[in-house]
């Protein structure tokens, strides 16, 4: 089925034009550790070993906590952390807090100076997990940290995820889909890539790839010209398009509520059959949990506890949510504790499906 996949190291422009090249795994360069911009020292490496002391429930007490963000400055992950900044550092009782943006390979610069901090809870991670758990579960070029064992201490964002095609391409439904040779725009080998490759397993299609797109932006104007004809990503981030037509949604990736409008829309899960059903229980859970906190695994548990009762005090506060709202969060909690048993879940049920998944990533040219 994925033999096909263009591995002619096709690569396209910002506005989607081909042009020859390889596709660098998640799409970018590091470009350093920024503060609002300006250039910082990156965090300093440390051992792996736990702290020697515990934690105390005041621990927090006049110390700084950094939290560490592996995307890009401006984007969605940014400013939903940013704006949480001032209320997590009330909620934990911190001295100080402090915000990094430390891009990279998809992220993975920044995953893997959070995997060798000092392991004391004072540096924090923020990102979007499906990215990290993927890219380390299938295993990328540099990848030293497993996300798998990270500690989690809590889910602010998620938005249902959404499968869309180009209007032009004649395609109203997945049934519409198997059988078909199917054009997919790429900007990284990140989770919606391997999501697609989940998806063309179980509804029947065949992905040829067409990679370079610098961003979301771009991405959508390869399907509104009709160069490529799919994609998925959240229902917040496309709806601005759905809503111009520019693409049509076909069905929902997760389950539980969506917007009135689109409720006749099929979930995947109600696609799949019986031998498929694994693989699209992982992925409808993975592409569940989306902007969450965590910790390097042996930090201290009362930090961790400290953490987790911080990030719900933080969540139940009307001014928090009212600040996310003005940056475009659609917020969803989940708490540490169940956030940490849900990923264990999805660490199983995706690693039967790992060859598929390598086998994807190599044919692509990843």
């Amino acid at each position: 089925m994925l033999r096909s996949m263009h591995t002619s190291g096709v690569r396209s422009t910002a506005r989607g034009r081909p042009r020859r090249g390889r596709l660098v795994a998640g799409g970018a360069l590091a470009i350093g550790a920024l503060v609002g911009g300006a250039t910082v020292p990156a965090l300093a490496s440390a051992p792996r070993a736990a702290s020697a002391h515990a934690a105390s429930p005041n621990y927090y007490r006049g110390k700084t906590v950094t939290i560490l963000v592996p995307n890009a400055p401006g984007g969605n992950i940014d400013t939903t952390a940013r704006a949480a900044v001032p209320f997590l550092q009330h909620a934990l009782g911190a001295a100080g807090m402090k915000l990094i943006d430390v891009t990279g390979a998809g992220g993975v610069v920044g995953l893997d100076q959070l995997w060798n901090a000092p392991r004391d809870g004072l540096t924090v991670g923020y990102t979007n997990v499906p990215v990290a758990l993927l890219t380390s579960i299938v295993g990328g070029q540099g990848i030293s940290y497993n996300a798998g064992e990270f500690m989690y201490l809590g889910r602010l964002t998620a938005s249902p995820r959404v499968v869309v095609v180009s209007n032009k391409s004649g395609i109203t439904s997945p049934s519409q889909l198997r059988g078909k040779k199917v054009l997919v725009p790429l900007s990284g080998f990140d989770d919606t890539f391997y999501t697609v490759v989940a998806l063309a397993h179980t509804l029947g299609f065949t992905p040829e790839y067409v990679s370079g797109f610098a961003s979301q932006a771009a991405v959508v104007d390869s399907l509104a010209s009709g160069a490529t004809e799919l994609t998925e990503g959240s229902l917040t981030s496309l709806l601005p398009a759905i809503q111009a037509h520019l693409v049509r949604p076909i069905m929902f990736e997760t389950t539980g509520s969506v917007p009135k409008a689109y409720s006749s829309l099929p979930s995947w899960v109600s696609l799949s059959g019986t031998t498929n059903a694994g693989l699209v229980r992982a992925f409808s859970n993975l592409v569940s949990i989306e902007g969450s906190y965590f910790v390097p695994p042996n930090t201290p548990k009362s930090a961790v506890t400290a953490l987790r009762h911080a990030i719900g005090k933080m969540y139940s506060d009307p001014a928090f949510r009212a600040a996310e709202a003005k940056v475009g969060a659609t917020l969803h909690y989940l708490s540490g504790v169940n956030e940490q048993s849900q990923i264990s879940g999805i660490v199983k049920d995706v690693t039967p499906y790992l060859p598929l998944l390598r086998a994807a990533l190599k044919a692509a040219g990843g």
